[in-house]
């Protein structure tokens, strides 16, 4: 049987242009008043620009390799702060929303979505949204179907000396892991280029 070691850091394919779910999302929730946010797993920042342009603070955490890799590339300003998970893990500060950004799909073990998702449900303010967006069925990984293996309950795909994860989510699932980790409410929700894209208010 084949080893598989899991790099997670290399399983999403490089993106430089803004998620539409944060653009959509970020209206919304401006709208509702929010104004201090983080986003958990931020990747190369693709998503900062629109994020600073609707909110007033932004806190960014990713792993520490990640956090290794582009804490040179974040602007220097009083509003925004960027910290490896292990020490955002430390510190107490709590927020009016959440962004997870093509994110828990590429985390090969359930239980470590389990945790990310009650994590932030408790840094959450009352009345705090989480918004959470996974691609189904992507065209990235559906052209790799037949590199891939099974691995948990998702997909490994060789990369280099490493392995990437995928999950392709159904909606059902998506809501059902949410729902059941963290209680919260389904507040919006849109289906847009194979990505299901929610908002979820505590």
């Amino acid at each position: 049987m084949t080893k598989i070691k899991i790099k997670v850091e290399n399983s999403v394919p490089s993106q430089q242009k803004s998620a539409f779910s944060v653009k959509w999302s970020s209206k919304i929730l401006q709208k509702e008043g929010v104004r201090n946010v983080a986003e958990y797993g931020c990747g190369r920042l693709r998503n900062l620009p629109v994020l600073l342009k609707y909110f007033d603070t932004v806190d960014l955490i990713e792993t520490t390799n990640q956090y290794d890799r582009f804490k040179e590339l974040v602007p220097k300003r009083n509003n925004l702060r960027f910290f490896p998970e292990k020490e955002f893990l430390k510190i107490n500060s709590k927020y009016e929303a959440i962004f997870m950004i093509s994110f828990l799909h590429v985390i090969p073990e359930n239980k470590k979505r389990k945790q990310i998702l009650k994590t932030s449900f408790e840094r959450l303010k009352p009345g705090g949204y989480l918004v959470v967006d996974v691609p189904q069925s992507e065209t990235y990984y559906n052209r790799r179907k037949h590199l891939m293996i099974p691995h948990k309950d998702g997909w490994a795909l060789k990369w280099g000396p490493a392995y990437t994860f995928y999950k392709s989510y159904y909606a059902k699932d998506l809501d059902s892991l949410v729902e059941k980790t963290t209680g919260m409410t389904l507040f919006q929700k849109a289906d847009y280029s194979k990505h299901l894209i929610r908002i979820w208010k505590k």
